[in-house]
């Protein structure tokens, strides 16, 4: 007979997917049950083909030598779509998350929203056709904007001229494989959490910089979506000279800055060069990237002020890649706290690779396999 997975059974195999090669002493610990019990769990997950048992042999302080416990990868492939003004790009993984590959397609700013849905489900077509649509277990839709992960509704996005727009079920009517949907940080922030630094954090902020900024939250192991669906818009603060801190940190308007400067040709200036030449203390870009940590810096300390977070992740190709970036904030940060709060914060970058809105994608689906919609059944 075919059993269902219950409760125990999904705890036990997100506990798996989450700390990887575990140990059963260790998994019962974790689920607070009885060793036979983990067993009979493990018995009935290895026949369903979820978990495998590593040959490797963990450490062990004596008694039986312990077999790691892992998740069966290739039991299904899972999709991450990232939606923006400019691209759509899928990318297609197991379910451990380990990407196996992805696409990107050019999309036109101005193009209708029909015309735009039919070329999302093109692209979804393509991966089925690819990889068997028996073999997908979910797929995680991502954008900017304001995202009911509930209810996988896009209340309002950039992205789609109408609002509430019940993606997620849309996707899932047409293909008949469950389908979730979010905000992109609060998926980066997914992805952190996941495989990032903030594993094994409670309470953490993440920032992240592409042509703009934003954030997400994390309280208590949970990220924090709002009433509205709308927390952590840093991007939506007003600086000190009545612009946004999202208009202000624009790829675009940071260019502009340097259009006073007669020896730079503006329209051959890329943001990926001011950067550059920040990092090796060049002027003037360094005190243009300078007074853009600062308004960041500020923002951020008043951000501390209200929720005492402890720790702030700056993720971003901008902030990865930069070191001068994450230097800078945190001078302005240090500057505008007391100091023993500013002692018992933390800021560093991420350690994920450069695809992290691709994990974002994918980890929205994963932390939903075991756990919360519990995709897999």
């Amino acid at each position: 007979m075919n059993k269902k997975l219950n409760l125990n059974d999904y705890n036990a195999l997100n506990h798996i997917l989450l700390f990887n090669n575990m140990s059963r002493t260790l998994l019962a610990s974790e689920l607070e049950i009885s060793a036979p019990a983990v067993f009979k769990i493990i018995k009935k997950l290895v026949a369903k083909n979820l978990i495998l048992q590593e040959e490797e042999i963990l450490p062990s302080n004596g008694g039986r030598p312990r077999r790691g416990l892992i998740i069966n990868k290739d039991y299904k492939k899972i999709l991450g779509i990232c939606l923006s003004e400019d691209f759509i790009s899928l990318s297609v993984a197991y379910i451990n998350g380990e990407v196996i590959e992805t696409r990107n397609r050019k999309r036109a700013n101005n193009l209708l929203q029909a015309r735009f849905i039919k070329m999302l489900v093109e692209e979804i077509e393509y991966v089925l056709e690819k990889y068997g649509k028996e073999n997908i277990g979910g797929i995680g839709i991502t954008m900017p904007g304001l995202v009911d992960s509930n209810n996988g509704i896009v209340k309002k996005s950039s992205i789609f001229k109408n609002c509430n727009i019940n993606i997620a079920q849309y996707i899932e009517d047409s293909f008949e494989i469950p389908c979730v949907a979010d905000n992109d940080i609060r998926a980066i922030l997914k992805a952190e959490s996941l495989f990032g630094s903030l594993k094994l954090i409670d309470n953490a902020l993440l920032v992240y910089m592409h042509n703009s900024i934003g954030a997400s939250i994390l309280i208590n192991k949970k990220i924090y979506s709002g009433q509205n669906f709308a927390a952590g818009q840093l991007g939506k603060i007003f600086n000190d000279n009545n612009n946004t801190l999202g208009a202000y940190c624009k790829n675009s308007n940071i260019i502009e800055k340097f259009s006073g400067h007669e020896e730079i040709d503006i329209d051959k200036l890329d943001i990926n060069e001011v950067l550059s030449k920040a990092d090796k203390n060049m002027s003037p870009y360094k005190e243009v990237m300078d007074k853009v940590c600062e308004q960041i810096g500020f923002s951020l300390s008043n951000v501390i002020r209200i929720l005492d977070i402890g720790k702030i992740v700056l993720a971003g190709d901008v902030f990865v890649n930069h070191p001068f970036m994450k230097d800078t904030i945190t001078k302005y940060v240090k500057g505008n706290i007391d100091k023993e709060i500013f002692e018992n914060t933390t800021i560093e970058n991420s350690l994920l690779p450069t695809n992290i809105e691709a994990l974002g994608a994918l980890a929205i689906v994963i932390g939903n396999l075991f756990d919360g919609k519990k995709l897999i059944r």
